[in-house]
């Protein structure tokens, strides 16, 4: 593995490889032109991953990398002038550990170390506590077969610091939403039909403002990447998209913006692209996947369903929206949203497409704070 670390004559570069258990970097001489290689460690057991940044706070870029064979996370100061000090371990509990990567992930300012584990699953990530000091391992998803690499950035555009990950064993990408302090939103699933990926890595592909999520897969030799849509300013994960052609020629969507924090309780619900007939939106906290006697869309929703269908709630044309009272959600019985709770929201509407019928829009899932 490769990685390239910044400073001002140009990028050097940081290499780990496995059969020798060597971490290594090489100076950027210009030009194009590297010097030769210097080593920082020929210990490091099964060495898999390299990443440079700066983890004690003294404005230079420190080197992190995984062992894989002895399950360890570790880190080398930057001495300056081309000087590394000797591997501080992070954890040695990692089992089978190859992913490595660091972002500010709690808001505090530097940067901790995330790592994936191929035998037993696990994302986990250690807060960095100040001066190159790190806590003990926090697990953000376990059970992730082959968990292969991590990256982090901002995918939804809420100012922090999400996750990006690729587990091997299913063929699966996946985001996790940085909800704040520390803690993240479930799995949300970007593809599993990648052949064994092996990296992940996230920028804007596209000059759209959002970054994208790239993935390269070690079977089929294949670099594939996946747009981000989530648009600007809106919350929540869209799913169950596209739903189905409505009369209009258009996918019935829905979006949600405001905030997700309950405290704000301030929330707004959005349906557009519809038929000029009525409707009304629906919330629940059990995501599913049916097509209704009737209806030519299907229904994302299972179990206890609030349905906003006062005659203050319903809608008419081509968009509607609602402000949502988060003290109150229309369940069996009114259910107030809490910190931590996932509830899903989507929108029923009328159709003549071309007898009458029903259909719906995709679904939004947020996670509140």
């Amino acid at each position: 593995m490769i990685c390239l670390a910044s400073r001002s004559a140009g990028a050097d570069v940081l290499s780990a490889s496995r059969n020798d258990d060597k971490i290594a970097w090489y100076e950027n001489d210009g030009g194009g032109s590297f010097g030769p290689q210097q080593v920082l460690t020929t210990q490091a057991s099964g060495a898999a991953a390299v990443f440079a940044t700066d983890l004690d706070g003294d404005s230079d870029a420190d080197v992190l990398s995984t062992a894989m064979f002895d399950d360890t996370v570790a880190w080398f100061e930057n001495l300056g002038g081309g000087s590394f000090g000797p591997p501080q371990i992070i954890t040695n509990e990692a089992l089978n550990v190859r992913g490595v990567f660091a972002a500010d992930l709690d808001g505090d300012g530097d940067a901790d170390v995330l790592s994936t584990s191929l035998s037993n699953g696990t994302i986990a990530w250690h807060e960095n506590l100040g001066l190159g000091s790190f806590g003990p391992e926090r697990t953000l998803m376990t059970g992730e077969p082959g968990a292969s690499s991590v990256y982090a950035t901002d995918l939804d555009l809420d100012g922090d610091v999400d996750v990006v990950s690729s587990s091997w064993g299913d063929g699966r990408v996946a985001w996790y939403d940085n909800l704040g302090g520390g803690s993240f939103g479930p799995k949300q699933v970007i593809t599993t039909q990648v052949d064994n990926p092996y990296w992940v890595y996230a920028t804007d592909l596209d000059g759209d403002g959002d970054a994208d999520v790239l993935s390269s897969s070690d079977s089929d030799g294949k670099v594939a990447w996946y747009e981000n849509r989530h648009p600007l300013g809106r919350l929540g994960t869209t799913y169950c998209a596209p739903a189905v052609i409505n009369s209009t020629g258009q996918h019935g969507v829905i979006s949600a913006t405001g905030s997700h924090g309950v405290a704000d309780n301030d929330l707004t619900l959005t349906a557009e692209q519809l038929p000029p007939s009525f409707g009304y939106f629906l919330a629940g906290q059990t995501q599913g996947f049916t097509n209704p006697p009737g209806s030519q869309g299907n229904i994302c929703l299972m179990g206890d369903i609030g349905r906003y269908d006062e005659a203050t709630d319903i809608i008419q044309g081509p968009t509607g929206e609602i402000q949502l009272d988060l003290t109150s959600i229309p369940v069996n019985p009114p259910t107030a949203i809490l910190p931590g709770d996932t509830w899903n929201f989507q929108c029923w509407y009328r159709d003549n497409n071309p007898e009458p019928t029903s259909n719906f829009t995709d679904a939004v899932s947020l996670t509140f704070q």
